[in-house]
């Protein structure tokens, strides 16, 4: 591979937020339009306190030199801008059943180089039969699946439990912020006391409808659990893009049924 080396984990101690999934390169999916459209996303991040941003367009739009390539021109129109936010590679993958052999075989643009991908997950409902065991087969290869956006699955609206075994098999779960915040608050309050989130991201598409940002975010989780469950997501995007092992809460599948407030994180 050639590019940027994936940052090492004592570069990014201390540091400010990290935004995993944001549609921030320019001209290559339907995120940002042009130059001057990732440059303002990029200022928005800034503002907010993020730090670093991994762009992870569409696989299927994109070729891995145009990552690569795009990353570094990104990086060095934000430096001239004064832009103090680093650009990482990465990308949104569709899940499909040969992703483990995609991965094995260097196909695969994952976040920062490391072996955590971010993977769009069916919207059918339900899933397919096969999706636990090709989500095995994906850990087996040494590859950590995070689910983008898990809100937007129909099968999970319709039950969030759907998520408990993956989740005990290996998956990480990517919430955006927008949930928190509005759309979808009562399922992602659901989630959060039953320790299913893992990962909070923008998915930002653009300056205005689909802003970068995730102060709000952190807070609002802060409000709805507790500080350390809200310090513990921040730091778990430190470990994916650093490509460490991330240690996750145990489920609790009561909270799903539940109404009760926010317990104690128990960690495993």
């Amino acid at each position: 591979m050639t590019g940027p080396a994936r940052q090492p984990l004592s570069h990014l101690d201390g540091g400010g937020l990290i935004d995993l999934h944001a549609h921030v390169l320019p001209g290559v999916d339907d995120g940002a339009a042009d130059e001057r459209v990732a440059l303002e996303m990029l200022r928005l991040a800034a503002a907010d306190g993020i730090t670093r941003v991994v762009a992870t367009p569409h696989a299927s739009r994109v070729t891995r030199a145009q990552v690569t390539d795009g990353v570094v021109r990104l990086n060095r129109l934000a430096h001239e801008a004064g832009i103090a936010v680093e650009v990482l590679e990465g990308s949104e993958v569709r899940y499909t059943a040969d992703l483990a052999s995609r991965f094995q075989d260097g196909q695969l643009i994952t976040l920062n180089r490391s072996s955590y991908a971010l993977v769009e997950f069916p919207f059918q409902r339900p899933w397919p039969a096969l999706l636990t065991t090709t989500l095995y087969t994906m850990l087996a290869a040494g590859m950590t699946p995070i689910m983008a956006h898990a809100e937007r699955y129909p099968a999970v609206q319709a039950d969030p439990a759907v998520l408990l075994p993956l989740v005990e098999m290996g998956l990480l779960v990517q919430v955006n912020c927008e949930a928190l915040l509005g759309y979808d608050t009562a399922l992602a309050q659901r989630l959060l006391r039953a320790r299913l989130i893992h990962l909070i991201a923008s998915d930002a598409h653009d300056p205005l409808r689909r802003p970068p940002g995730l102060s709000a975010a952190y807070e609002r989780v802060s409000a709805l659990a507790d500080a350390e469950y809200a310090n513990w997501l921040r730091r778990a995007a430190q470990l994916v893009i650093a490509d460490q092992p991330l240690v996750t809460p145990r489920p609790d599948d009561d909270a799903l049924k539940s109404s009760r407030g926010w317990l104690r994180l128990p960690w495993r």
